[in-house]
C-alpha cells in the first residue's frame, strides 16, 4: 500500500493526488485535526492509499546542520553569569519559517518553555549564519522542537526563505 503525505491548510482542507490514476481531489480533514494523523483512503480507481496529515503551519525541512545553542533559563536557575561555560553543541535536523528541531549533543537538555539561541551557518551558497532565540515547545530525549520568538521578524526573512524554498 502506497504512503503519501499530504498538507492541511489552515482551513483544515487537503489536496489528494492518487499517485496510481492521477486523481486530485479537495478533502476536509479538519475533524481530525489534534487526533488521527495516518488514514487509509480508497481512491475512486479502487486503489488504497496511506495518507499522513501534516497540520504544520510551515514546511519543515530536513537538515543535517551543526550549531551552538545557549539555554539562557538554565543559567538564570544556576544564577552564573559566564556564558562561555554554558554553550553547548547541537545538530539542526530541521528548520521551518516558524522553528528549528535540533538534536541536543551534550548535557543537560533544555526544558520545555526554556529560552535559548542557537547559532549555526546554513548550507547555501552564502554559508549563511542564523542567530536566533527560541522558546522549546517539545523535549523528547535529546530531541527539542524550538519556536522562534522572534516569529514576526522571521516570517519575512528573506535568507531563510530563500533557503526554505531551495
Amino acid at each position: 500500500m502506497k504512503k503519501i503525505k499530504i498538507s492541511v491548510n489552515s482551513e483544515g482542507v487537503a489536496l489528494i493526488n492518487c499517485p496510481f490514476c492521477g486523481l486530485v481531489k479537495q478533502v476536509s480533514m479538519q475533524k481530525f485535526k489534534g487526533e488521527k494523523h495516518l488514514l487509509k483512503i480508497r481512491c475512486e480507481c479502487k486503489q488504497m492509499l496511506n495518507v499522513e496529515l501534516d497540520f504544520r503551519k510551515y514546511y519543515r525541512k530536513s537538515v543535517e546542520l551543526s550549531g551552538m545553542f545557549f539555554n539562557y533559563t538554565m543559567a538564570e536557575k544556576t544564577e552564573s553569569s559566564s556564558v562561555d561555560t554554558k554553550v553547548q553543541k547541537c545538530k539542526i535536523v530541521n528548520i521551518s519559517q516558524g522553528g528549528i528541531g535540533l538534536q541536543v549533543l551534550e548535557e543537560p537538555v533544555p526544558e520545555v518553555d526554556d529560552n535559548i539561541r542557537v547559532k549555526f551557518n546554513l548550507d547555501d551558497n552564502k554559508n549563511s549564519e542564523l542567530d536566533r532565540r527560541l522558546v522549546v515547545r517539545v523535549s523528547r530525549k535529546k530531541y527539542l522542537g524550538c519556536e522562534f520568538t522572534d516569529l514576526e521578524y522571521c516570517l519575512y526573512d528573506k535568507t531563510l526563505g530563500f533557503y526554505l524554498m531551495a
